[in-house]
């Protein structure tokens, strides 16, 4: 948001308001544009009230289907967040991962001993 902010006085009131009605999922992806490509999407979103994402398509809500294949899985998260939040949820999942894994580590030990 506050890559958002930055932009101008204007689209701060825009975005940060209910007028713009920006999911935090699309202002997420807002967010992470290239800067001149969000200053494009920005300009558009306060000319008409709709926002694009960097190849000119209209941002929508939608509900996403990912793919069963972990590798699949993981590119359609890739390419539906962007590298920055992609990157985020790989810590929170390896952190998630190693602590269910220390869990079960300690489990088995409690058995082992008991």
């Amino acid at each position: 948001m506050d890559l958002l902010a930055h932009e101008a006085a204007e689209v701060k009131r825009l975005v940060l308001s209910r007028d713009a009605r920006l999911s935090r999922v699309q202002a997420m992806r807002l967010a992470d544009l290239p800067a001149e490509e969000r200053r494009r999407a920005v300009r558009h979103l306060v000319e008409t009230g709709k926002l694009l994402d960097s190849d000119g398509k209209r941002m929508t809500k939608t509900k996403v289907l990912l793919p069963r294949k972990p590798r699949d899985f993981a590119a359609g998260v890739v390419r539906l967040l962007g590298l920055r939040r992609a990157r985020a949820i790989q810590e929170a999942l390896a952190a998630a991962l190693q602590a269910e894994q220390e869990r079960k580590d300690a489990s088995k030990r409690n058995i082992a001993v008991g």
